[in-house]
């Protein structure tokens, strides 16, 4: 292989060419490498040169054709979808280049100022809604990378905090230290990546944009297993490249959350509150930071504090002794200091936490206890049996009986106090018969009418809605304002995925419509209405092809020799108590499935969330005769990606022909298995 041979003298630098025989690549010479920003405001990283690749507008280009003359290099690159350019490079004494392309006016370009990239420039398109759903790319290049580190995929998560859900996208990295992935985005977010040694980084990713990214590995190493960490050295192109390099650079302030009584613990965190905006704003002015960077990381701010006093608030110790001691009737004040109202809040750091305390805080669950039931009585009266088996009911059960026989055959609504009153009998040994024979009897009828009981479970929920906007309006003393648009919205989604099963397609929308017509955010009706069509698609259990990647082959190659049977896949890690507790009470179901014609179960585990001595050790305890697989991380990794498994454990089913029929198997897999086996043998009965 040739190689350069650069000699410097105060006149001229001469730089002969290399070529990597080998592999047959044109490789640049080094003066010539390394990141090139603009040498004036704003700092803008422009180009990328690196030995093999180069980074431009957002894109990977290769060398072509390079011709070198002292201290000029003419170049020719070439993108992955064939379109080429030509440009012309100029190193300066002073380890400074100009670039021109295509013989236009060069461009004076300088190696990082003092590690920092411009938090300006790059504007992102405000004329765009902020809520759409588009894939984003996110690519990049780890600057001392080599495949000896010993891995080559990361996992990047999504979160949707207005579903409450969360998918993750497999990151490739190839052996020159380039990386991508494609992003499933609804809304601009902070999307978090961990390659597989643990080493993190966040970044700010806008749908339907590509997004170019530079990290150090040494910067890399230093943030092992801490999201958000600072990187000095990182550089970002693109759309949100200001956004990003604010994050990476600019270090939040801390918070003390120690604090004895409220009063000093509230006066303590509002000071921090201003004290920190201040700092805040004194940092992004002085690099001339965009307003989005700013609200950004301010909204973080605000929350950061925020989180502070619902952790305080949530200890019920500190919570009783302030308002013992302090007399204060209302704790929640300080909501009124948090972006409650700012569509960009969502797209904080710690909005995810944040909504979460907001959620299940201690007024809203004080109402949720209170959330009526639906009573739906027998139209055989228990009364009457009793009367006809001679059976006189107790004195105290007479009126609540009569009301039973009122009502047979009708849903009610009920409080949780009255629920409990009305079913109180019927724990009483002397009418156990009597029960009985009514269950028998209930068999003879019809069943109500689904209507009826929907009819009552929207009128339950809507006042359910109307009491927990009571609290926002009276107790926190907002406004109508996103931030509790997104607790209504997230408590939506979780009602369709409790009952899609049980309540059909057709009586969504118009709840839909009567709970998102009040918002704020006029996109939420839109992107409710698209979770419904997700969600609905998925029921009743269909099989579904597997998709045809790389990661899908990966899989088949495991479930191929059971192709026959339904297969239940198990996700679990030997750090993973939950894991580990279910694996040992299913035990006997193992044992009794084990020769079993119709289902397999397969256990599925990567090497580094299960050390090989511990995997052992507890497969050798508890799984001792199934069937279980201890995969390289990078393998497991592209599995986990496939179903968007972020954590464990996790249960895929699949048919007997190895397609997917669940992601997520929730409930007992008996009475599953019971139901795919009624729906094998109708589907023969109609052929």
């Amino acid at each position: 292989m040739a190689r350069e041979r650069i000699v410097e003298s105060p006149n001229q630098i001469t730089v002969e060419l290399a070529i990597n025989e080998k592999f047959n690549k044109i490789e640049l010479p080094t003066p010539f490498r390394g990141n090139w920003l603009t040498d004036k405001n704003p700092v803008i990283w422009r180009y990328g040169f690196y030995k093999d690749f180069a980074i431009i507008d957002n894109t990977f280009w290769r060398y072509e054709q390079l011709d070198i003359k002292r201290h000029k290099a003419n170049l020719i690159l070439i993108a992955d979808d064939g379109q080429r350019r030509q440009l012309t490079l100029h190193y300066k004494k002073n380890s400074s280049i100009t670039v021109s392309e295509n013989g236009s006016h060069p461009e004076y370009l300088v190696r990082r100022l003092k590690g920092l990239q411009s938090c300006q420039g790059h504007k992102i398109d405000n004329k765009r809604p902020f809520f759409r759903s588009e894939t984003s790319r996110l690519q990049g290049y780890i600057d001392g990378y080599t495949p000896t580190l010993g891995f080559s995929t990361g996992v990047a998560y999504v979160r949707n905090d207005l579903t409450n859900e969360e998918k993750t996208s497999l990151i490739n990295i190839r052996p020159d230290g380039r990386f991508e992935c494609n992003l499933e985005l609804d809304y601009p977010a902070m999307v978090s990546c961990r390659l597989e040694t643990g080493e993190m980084f966040t970044v700010y990713v806008v749908p339907g944009e590509n997004h170019t990214v530079y990290f150090d590995w040494e910067d890399l190493k230093a943030n092992t297993f801490r999201p958000g960490g600072s990187m000095p050295n990182a550089l970002a192109m693109g759309t949100g490249a200001c956004i990003n390099s604010g994050l990476w650079r600019i270090n939040m302030p801390n918070t003390d959350n120690k604090g004895q009584n409220y009063d000093d613990f509230r006066k303590k965190r509002l000071q921090e509150l201003v004290q920190g905006e201040r700092y805040l704003r004194y940092t992004l002015d002085s690099l001339s930071a965009c307003d989005k960077v700013s609200r950004l990381l301010l909204n973080n701010w605000k929350i950061q504090i925020g989180m502070t006093f619902f952790d305080y608030l949530s200890n019920h110790e500190n919570f009783s002794k302030a308002e013992k001691i302090t007399g204060h009737t209302n704790f929640y004040d300080f909501l009124q200091q948090m972006p409650y109202d700012d569509l960009q809040s969502i797209s904080s750091l710690g909005f995810s936490t944040f909504i979460n305390r907001y959620e299940f805080c201690d007024p809203f669950m004080k109402i949720s206890k209170n959330e009526p039931y639906i009573l739906e009585f027998s139209r055989c009266p228990l009364l009457d049996i009793l009367r006809e088996s001679n059976i006189e009911p107790d004195e105290e059960d007479l009126a609540v009986l009569v009301w039973h026989k009122k009502h047979a055959g009708n849903p009610v609504s009920l409080s949780p106090e009255q629920f409990q009153e009305l079913t109180a009998y019927a724990t009483k040994e002397k009418y156990a018969k009597a029960l009985q024979i009514q269950k028998e009897c209930e068999k003879n009828y019809e069943p109500v009418p689904l209507e009826k009981i929907l009819a009552i479970k929207k009128k339950n929920d809507l006042y359910m809605i109307h009491c927990l906007d009571s609290v926002r309006n009276n107790d926190f003393h907002l406004p109508v304002c996103f931030l509790h648009d997104v607790k209504t919205f997230r408590e939506l989604c979780s009602s369709i995925k409790s009952f899609q099963e049980d309540i059909p397609y057709n009586y969504w929308p118009d709840y839909i419509d009567s709970i998102c017509k009040d918002m704020q955010e006029p996109t939420m009706h839109v992107i409710a209405k698209k979770q419904l069509e997700y969600l609905y698609g998925q029921y009743p259990l269909k099989a579904k092809n597997l998709p045809d990647t790389p990661e899908a082959d990966v899989l088949r190659r495991i479930v191929a020799p059971f192709k026959g049977k339904y297969i239940l896949i198990d996700f679990w890690a030997t750090y993973c108590g939950p894991c580990r507790s279910n694996i040992k009470n299913n035990s006997q179901l193992y044992t009794d499935f084990q020769k079993n014609k119709d289902l397999k179960f397969i256990f599925l585990t990567g090497d580094r969330d299960s050390p090989r001595n511990l995997y052992e050790t507890f497969t050798e305890q508890h799984l001792k005769n199934e069937t279980t697989f201890l995969l390289p991380q990078a393998e497991y990794n592209k599995i986990c990606t496939l179903f968007g498994i972020n954590a464990v454990p996790r249960y895929v089913l699949l048919d007997r022909e190895g397609h997917l029929i669940t992601d997520n198997h929730i409930g007992d897999i008996q009475n599953t298995l019971s139901k795919l086996l009624k729906n094998e043998e109708k589907a023969k009965t109609t052929k």
